[in-house]
This record gives structure tokens, C-alpha cells and sequence, in this order.
């Protein structure tokens, strides 16, 4: 029968704790056990997480025995340990089906609790001879060990909740990069149809207020162009995990910042608007394609990512 995907995640949290097997190996070792594990236990299942056999007692992790036909039921109902050193000698557990079912003589359940009294399972350990495991020390060391496990699982739940949150704001950013690269070729279309009106504008009239409309357009839809151009460079940046900027000297700054002005006044005619523009020199910078600026440019490459992005 196919685990549940519940059962099998827990399965995936404790196979990814490290210390478990070691944990597994110590209690046989000081105890005499031929077989440990942890199990998950819930009302209809007990599920092997984890396993430590030298008796081939034949489980492994993913196996399922009848959660009726173990003694984890019991330990889970009463949330406390069960442990007995020689079955057939016990005055209770001398006639239970559970060691006569599985053969054993010594055995000993703790059960796995987290913090917020969610109750994982048990660890155990069973052995066909006696052992003694009722005593105080050895239940105080399962009972750690069963603390230490449910401290862990805890911390794995966390996370696997982080790692998904962070899978979830890659997924986010990544789709953001592909809409706005995406945006940017849907935009192109439309800007180089305005643009060639402009074109068209300034070869078939000789009217100067025509002439300066088709003047600005040709600047706007220029300007725009290389906005979309440095958007698209940017997003294919995150999205191939590099940005190439190419460093120049910027000849014509001061003409940049006009158009600027310029479309600034178009926009908003009411407004008074003053320029005082002094750039004497070339400055040296970097955008889009600099080569437009400079034919000397040197590249450079910006490492980036979905979740940092360095621009210049």
C-alpha cells in the first residue's frame, strides 16, 4: 500500500537528521538491543523512519507494521514510556500478543512529543533475549534522546516553511523579470510607429510648429527607446544572472538632460520651467549601450539574481 504524502515527508525529515543513526547505534550499544528505530505512530499506522537491525528483524525505513500489534499504541495513548526486561517472566506482559507476536523478550518505547504536544511517535528497541531497560538510566536516556529528536524535526520544520518561502519569492521575482522583459519587446512595436510618424511629420511639411512637434517626438520616442533598451538589458540580466554594462566617456550628457527638460515643458505648458545646463566635459558612465555615447567603451559584468541586482 503507497505511503501517504504526510507519512513519507516525515519520513524525507527524520532520513535528513543526521545524528538519528547515531542515536540508533548508541542505545543498542549500551543497552544490548539487537533492534532500534523511530517510528511515526498515529491512530492507524506505526511507519519505520528509521532503523538500526542486527537481528534481521527486517524493517526498513518505510516499512509498516498493525499500529495494534505494537506497544507504541499503548505509549502513545498514555504519552509515557513502556518498557519491560523479560517478557515471559513479566506479570502483565507475560500473556500480551505483542512479544508473542514478534518473538521478543526486551523492549522499550519513549514516546517522540514536539514542543507544541504534537506527538510524532516512539523510539523503540526490541531484542528476543532479555535486557534490562525498565531502569531508570536507560529510560532517561531514551527519553532524551526521543527530546532530541523532536527538538530537530522541529527545526526541520522551519526549514522546510523558509525554504519554501524563499522558493515562493524567487518564483515571484523571476516571473517579474520575464513580464517586465516581455513588456519591454511588446512595447517597441508602438513606439517605432510613433516614432516614424514623426519621421513622416518632418518631411512632408514645412510648417516650423510642425517641424518642432516632429522634433519632439523624434527625441521622446529616441529617449524611449533607449529606456526600454536598459529595462530589457536589466531583466535578461537577473534573468541569465548577469548584467553587461559597457563604461564610457558621455559626450553628449548635457543633450540627454535637454531632452529631458524639453519633454518636461511639453507636458506640463503652464509651468515655468527654468534650464541652466553646464557640462563642459564628458563624463564618464555607463548605461544601456554606451557605445552610443563613446566609441570607446570598456564592458563590465554585474552579477545578479533573483533576489539581489546591481545596476549602475
Amino acid at each position: 500500500m503507497p505511503l501517504s504524502q504526510s507519512i513519507a515527508r516525515d519520513i524525507e525529515s527524520v532520513g535528513r537528521i543526521s545524528a538519528v543513526p547515531s542515536i540508533l547505534h548508541i542505545v543498542c550499544e549500551n543497552t544490548g538491543m539487537g533492534f532500534a528505530a523511530v517510528a511515526r505512530v498515529d491512530d492507524d499506522s506505526w511507519t519505520a523512519c528509521a532503523v538500526f537491525d542486527k537481528i534481521n528483524f527486517g524493517l526498513r525505513p518505510g516499512g509498516q507494521l498493525d499500529v495494534h500489534s505494537t506497544l507504541c499504541v499503548e505509549s502513545r495513548a498514555l504519552r509515557a514510556p513502556i518498557g519491560f526486561d523479560h517478557a515471559s517472566e513479566h506479570p502483565v506482559y507475560c500473556k500480551h500478543h505483542t512479544p508473542r507476536l514478534y518473538s521478543i523478550e526486551s523492549y522499550i518505547s519513549v514516546p517522540i512529543i514536539k514542543s507544541d504536544g504534537t506527538y510524532f511517535g516512539n523510539l523503540c528497541a526490541i531484542d528476543p533475549a532479555p535486557h534490562e531497560v525498565s531502569n531508570v538510566k536507560t529510560v532517561s536516556l531514551f527519553t532524551g534522546f526521543a527530546s532530541l529528536i523532536a527538538h530537530m524535526l522541529e527545526l526541520e520544520d522551519k526549514h522546510g516553511v523558509t525554504e519554501s518561502a524563499l522558493l515562493d519569492a524567487t518564483a515571484t521575482v523571476q516571473l517579474r523579470d520575464q513580464f517586465i522583459a516581455v513588456l519591454g519587446h511588446a512595447l517597441r512595436n508602438p513606439l517605432a510607429s510613433l516614432s516614424a510618424t514623426g519621421e513622416i511629420l518632418a518631411r512632408r511639411s514645412s510648417d516650423p510648429e510642425v517641424l518642432r512637434a516632429a522634433q519632439r517626438i523624434r527625441s521622446t520616442t529616441s529617449r524611449m527607446a533607449n529606456l526600454i533598451s536598459d529595462v530589457m538589458d536589466f531583466a535578461r540580466g537577473r534573468i541569465d544572472g548577469g548584467l553587461d554594462a559597457a563604461f564610457g566617456n558621455i559626450g553628449d550628457l548635457g543633450d540627454a538632460f535637454a531632452d529631458v527638460v524639453s519633454e518636461l515643458r511639453l507636458a506640463h505648458p503652464s509651468k515655468t520651467t527654468n534650464q541652466d545646463l553646464k557640462i563642459t566635459v564628458p563624463v564618464y558612465g555607463t548605461g544601456a549601450d554606451c557605445s552610443r555615447w563613446s566609441p570607446t567603451c570598456s564592458a563590465m559584468r554585474f552579477p545578479t539574481g533573483p533576489s539581489t541586482g546591481r545596476s549602475t
